[in-house]
């Protein structure tokens, strides 16, 4: 909603600078280029166009910056919220591990649906086996996974 907003708003202002200052609009500028006519690849014409292309690159940038800083304000959760991982069980189907204001969340994210699968109070409930110095096996997604689910449903009965 905010991209289109940003976009009718420099359309506007394009606009605008092409009514208020119709001499200066590209359209009133461009003329036809001729092979016949000597003077139409002089230096002031180069410079004219490469000055115009500037013009615009630099307008694109500036949009896409300001695009990139609008949409860091509009995410929910400014900045709190962080991927840990994740595995694909299937065609479309996820298991999505989420680290939210020191909770950790292990999500099942399918195409209709998200569900929460275990809520780990601790942060370092499931990268305990990464963390330490002393783990020689690799680790296993999987088998931390089944762990967790078996703690949660120990913790539950």
């Amino acid at each position: 909603m905010k991209r289109k907003l940003l976009i009718y708003n420099c359309e506007r202002i394009l606009t605008f600078f092409a009514v208020v200052f119709p001499e200066n609009s590209v359209l009133a500028t461009v003329k036809p280029f001729s092979s016949a006519d000597p003077q139409s690849l002089n230096f002031a014409n180069v410079m004219q166009w490469s000055t115009g292309l500037l013009v615009v690159l630099v307008t694109i940038f500036i949009c896409a910056w300001l695009l990139r800083k609008l949409s860091r304000f509009s995410s929910p959760g400014g900045g709190k919220l962080r991927v840990l991982g994740g595995i694909s069980l299937g065609g479309r189907e996820k298991v999505v591990l989420l680290q939210v204001e020191g909770k950790q969340l292990l999500l099942g994210v399918a195409p209709g649906s998200v569900q929460t699968l275990c809520v780990f109070e601790k942060p370092n409930d499931l990268s305990a086996d990464l963390n330490s110095p002393d783990s020689v096996q690799p680790f296993s997604f999987v088998d931390s996974l089944a762990n967790a689910i078996q703690r949660n449903q120990d913790d539950k009965s």
